[in-house]
């Protein structure tokens, strides 16, 4: 059957819009789906965030694994250096102290020499400084004993605590002279035992006004001592002077002084036994 070129063209144009109609419908049908399902994006975006939280944590876990792989590698090497700063310590100390006992070893061997040594020296010497020190003991005990006597036991004129007097001589009293001279001290002519001190001679006669009874004096080597003190005036001495020579000879020895310069001075009279 033939058919119009019209019908012919309304049917080919109903084709084609059907044509257009289904490529127009099937986007639509595609939106469609993806409304249908909204929680297949954020599912998906969920799952991608979970990967990359493991991730994370995985690669957390490994950076502590090997901060501690790093202390445990430091606390071994700290561990081995400490035990070999021990090691030469210990190696020093032990050097020093067989140093220092080598040392002391040394320093006794010599110190037991030089003993030795000094010993035979001082065996060697000690006879001869046995008799220096002997020889010369004795002479300073000699020099002492001579200096002793020498102080102790005056051998001349007239000596009272340490002070010695040289004895000039006899004295003789005469009309025109009975001053007894100062230059030194006297006997007397007539009694021999009775030593005349003027007060003029100053040091002689302040030692015998220091004498008390008890005093020890020595006259020419003779040891005496005080037995009394006895003082008048010399007019009445030499009024009576054959008592008063009486007096005097009852003594070993007598000293004889004035107190006083006058013409009628105060005789002290020192008895001496």
């Amino acid at each position: 059957m033939k058919t119009s070129k019209k019908f012919q063209t309304i049917t080919l144009l109903i084709t084609s819009v059907g044509l257009l109609t289904a490529l127009a419908v099937k986007p639509a049908v595609t939106k469609i789906d993806a409304q249908a399902d909204p929680d297949s994006t954020v599912l998906l975006t969920a799952k991608k965030q979970i990967a990359y939280q493991k991730t994370s944590n995985d690669k957390l876990v490994q950076s502590k694994a090997s901060a501690i792989e790093q202390q445990a590698a430091i606390k071994k090497a700290e561990a081995k250096a400490a035990a070999e700063a021990a090691a030469q310590t210990a190696a020093k100390t032990h050097a020093a102290t067989e140093t220092a006992a080598t040392a002391t070893t040394t320093s006794q061997a010599a110190t037991t020499a030089n003993n030795n040594n000094n010993a035979a020296a001082s065996a060697t010497t000690e006879p001869t400084t046995t008799a220096a020190t002997t020889q010369t003991a004795a002479q300073t005990t000699a020099t002492a004993t001579a200096t002793s006597q020498t102080t102790t036991q005056p051998t001349s004129g007239l000596n009272i605590a340490g002070q010695h007097f040289a004895i000039g001589g006899s004295f003789t009293a005469t009309s025109g002279n009975e001053t007894v001279p100062t230059d030194t001290v006297y006997r007397w002519s007539v009694i021999p035992s009775v030593i005349l001190v003027d007060a003029g001679y100053g040091a002689a006669h302040n030692a015998v006004v220091s004498l008390g009874t008890g005093s020890s004096v020595t006259i020419d080597g003779q040891q005496l001592s005080v037995s009394g003190i006895y003082q008048e005036d010399w007019s009445s001495l030499n009024g009576n002077i054959g008592g008063t020579m009486s007096l005097m000879k009852q003594h070993r020895a007598v000293i004889q002084t004035c107190m006083s310069a006058s013409d009628n001075p105060l005789i002290r009279l020192t008895f001496l036994d």
